[in-house]
This record gives C-alpha cells, structure tokens and sequence, in this order.
C-alpha cells in the first residue's frame, strides 16, 4: 500500500466484477476537506475525517434502498479497490447485544468495485441530515473521503471525496466488529438475527434486490442470500 498525507496515489488493477450497468453523470470537483488523523490500518486510497462536513454520501447497504433523507441528486456507481463484506456486528438495528446480526462494511481489496449510490446533500439541510447520519451509522467507527465512478471506462471520477460509514476490524476502536467466517456460520447468524429495525435476513434480501435493481449481481450477496434462503 501507498500512503499520502494529502493526496491519492492512483492504482493500476483489474476491474473485473461485479458486473453492473453505469449511470450517466459528468464529472464533478468537491473542496478539499481537513484531513486530522491518518492510521496505517485503514485501506488505501482514502480521504479521512473526524467530523462529517460531506456534500456527497456513498450508500453501501441500507443506505442503497433507504436513505431517510431528502437529496438534491442521486447517482448510481462505484468506489475501487474495495468489496462489500457482512463483518460488521449491529447491535442496535438487525441484532442484540446479546445476539448481534450482521451488516456490511469494506474490506480493501485491489482487483474489486463495490457498486452502490451516491447522494448529493441539499446545502439548506445537509447539517441536519449529517447529524442524524452520525445516529444512524453510530456503530461504524470511520468516515473515508472516496473518488465514485459511474462509468467502467472513465479515468476520472464522477465525484471525488464522497463520504463513506466505514466500519473498521479495530476492536478497540469498533467492539461490534464481527469479522470473516464461513459462508454458512454468517448465513446461520443472520438467520437467527432480529432487532429493533426488523430481522437481520431482511436486510441481506433487501441490498440483494436493491443492487439487481440496477444491474449490479455482488458474489458475497448473492451467495449469502442463496445460503441463507437454502438453510433457513
């Protein structure tokens, strides 16, 4: 990994998957943000922040298909070098303190895309919503300052510095952190999971449907939601 304490180093690497039809949208150039920490443990290339001042939020999991919020403009794309993952513990949402559920996070991964949606923030409210985000996502520990692509082929981004809930394997920074396992022990897990925003396998068969909505078929989705419908 290359590290900068204020710039993004860019890499070459395979784009190969998932397979997803690309939004149309022209390019855009945000302000540079104040970056105040930077820890070796995070995946590379990031932008990272402790407060969240965005204009732009990368929607990743329920976000995709519930963002609870007004916006000015919404895109569909993806970020590089990264992969969805269920390694995130929730203990307030799909799951217990005493039996979390699990939720997705990103796991670096040089040859990967994760697809999603990007949401631009309406200025006369953005600090209200950024506030209540901050309750939401209140389980994930870190905010990353991302480029977002609508295009396979594009060299540019759509959007630089999209801000992005990042849930890390710290645990003393994140004790929820869940982490690998089998793809039957998190389908079990998930089955078995409910808390206050409904049960856990509600959540999976939601991002499923809301990514083959517009094209995007993720393998770790896909799997986990064929598991969890097989074992169930």
């Amino acid at each position: 990994m290359i590290w900068s304490r204020f710039g993004r180093h860019r890499i070459s690497v395979r784009l190969s998957r998932p397979s997803c039809k690309p939004a149309k949208a022209k390019a855009l150039r945000l302000a540079e943000w104040q970056t105040d920490t930077l820890s070796p443990g995070l995946p590379s290339p990031f932008r990272l922040e402790t407060m969240a001042t965005a204009t732009w939020i990368f929607g990743y999991g329920s976000l995709i298909w519930r963002p609870g919020f007004a916006y000015e403009d919404k895109l569909v794309g993806f970020i590089k070098h990264y992969r969805r993952v269920f390694y995130q513990g929730s203990t307030d949402h799909r799951g217990t303190p005493s039996f979390p559920g699990r939720t997705v996070t990103l796991n670096s991964s040089p040859d990967d895309l994760c697809w999603g949606v990007a949401y631009k923030l309406k200025e006369d409210d953005k600090q209200t919503v950024l506030q209540d985000l901050e309750f939401r996502e209140k389980q994930y520990d870190m905010k990353l300052y991302l480029d977002f692509y609508t295009d396979l082929s594009a060299s540019t981004p759509a959007v630089t510095d999209v801000m992005v809930y990042y849930a890390s394997p710290n645990k003393e920074l994140n004790p929820n952190y869940l982490g690998p396992a089998s793809l039957e022990d998190i389908a079990r897990q998930i089955i078995q999971a409910e808390g206050p925003s409904g049960p856990n396998r509600d959540y999976l068969f939601l991002l499923e449907e809301a990514l083959l909505k517009f094209g995007c078929e993720d393998p770790h989705v896909r799997d986990l939601a064929n598991a969890v419908r097989r074992l169930r």
